[in-house]
């Protein structure tokens, strides 16, 4: 997962076997006066390193980890490198979690974020204060499953993964304080038990997620139920964005509540506390009639476009394609997003 901090994004081209053979670049085989004038930020999977390049391949930095990445980097505006990190040497038990390190390549934030009901996944978004907004994957009993309305026969394995996302201000070199949570828990509907406090018309509820949803190429009987894999921020707004691989869809959610709010459904500068302000991609999930049809599929990084970039405001995502029922192919989808002046969406 590539994600930028202010640096720009440019579409390049990278034959990532030179990094084996080439000292001076990372192997460009196309810049033209079209791409963007910025710099390039990976950490290639498996890797145990870190490199940003220029427009030429030229290596600017490079640093060194002792572990693999968890899949989120950013570049910080001072210079600082955040990345997640995976450690798993086959014996002790696995460790996810974040390390910042300075543009010399020193470690000065070391945050393992991992319990036996949680851990770190996929993304992270940095925020201006020095906080850091988490994906979290939030273990979930069958039971705790059962009492959210969830059809018993569905499930064939003891604990399901659902999302939740956290808040954290450093506090130290290996500690930090959670500040802001949202869980998807607090936020689902269903019409299959009636006797549960859940219970209603999904289709009148698209702030809600269907908690007996799934596609038919990916049923219910799996672990891994929703499958997020981006995270972003929009400080104008003050709302996040969480992406969904398994259900085809992004969220938009209200970041201006408290945690109390953010487990309800009214608060914030929205007035609906943590419900789904907006969401697009797959109008299944909520049952709607006469609407679009599916648009995305298995996707990836849905973000804001920054101020200062055309298109700024709209959602660019990484549409994988893998399960189009045309055929299977990418592209990368922009999207203009019906925002009111409010802050509010036209769903």
């Amino acid at each position: 997962m590539l994600k930028f901090n202010k640096i720009g994004l440019m579409i390049i081209i990278i034959v990532f076997s030179s990094l084996y053979s080439i000292d001076r670049t990372l192997g460009v085989t196309k810049n033209d006066m079209t791409a963007y004038d910025g710099y390039i930020l990976f950490s290639p999977m498996n890797w145990r390193k870190t490199f940003l390049i220029d427009t030429y391949g030229r290596i600017v930095n490079t640093w060194e980890h002792e572990d693999i990445p968890s899949y989120g980097v950013y570049l910080l505006d001072n210079g600082n490198l955040a990345r997640t990190f995976y450690i798993d040497d086959g014996f002790s038990d696995k460790v996810y979690g974040i390390r910042v390190f300075t543009w010399e390549g020193e470690l000065i934030w070391d945050f393992p974020y991992i319990d036996t009901t949680y851990y770190q996944h996929h993304d992270i978004e940095p925020l201006s204060n020095g906080n850091f907004l988490i994906l979290v994957r939030d273990i979930r009993t069958k039971q705790a499953m059962i009492n959210a309305g969830r059809d018993s026969e569905s499930m064939t394995t003891e604990n399901i993964w659902l999302e939740k996302i956290v808040e954290v201000e450093p506090t130290g070199f290996d500690t930090g304080d959670v500040v802001w949570e949202w869980e998807i828990y607090d936020h689902l509907i269903q019409d299959f038990d009636s006797a549960k406090n859940n219970y209603g018309v999904v289709g009148d509820h698209l702030e809600l997620i269907d908690v007996n949803y799934a596609p038919v190429y990916n049923p219910l009987t799996k672990r891994e139920w929703l499958h997020a894999n981006a995270i972003d921020y929009n400080s104008d707004l003050d709302q996040i964005i969480i992406n969904l691989r398994n259900t085809n869809e992004f969220w938009i959610l209200d970041h201006s509540t408290t945690t109390a709010e953010a487990s309800g459904h009214t608060g914030g500068t929205s007035g609906k506390g943590g419900d789904i302000l907006y969401r697009w991609g797959n109008p299944e999930t909520y049952r709607a009639q006469n609407n679009n049809e599916q648009k995305l599929f298995e996707q990836h990084d849905a973000r804001w476009v920054e101020n200062g970039l055309p298109g700024e405001g709209n959602i660019t995502i990484f549409n994988n394609g893998t399960v189009r029922p045309e055929g299977e192919y990418s592209t990368v989808d922009e999207i203009i997003v019906p925002l009111n002046p409010d802050g509010s969406y036209i769903q």
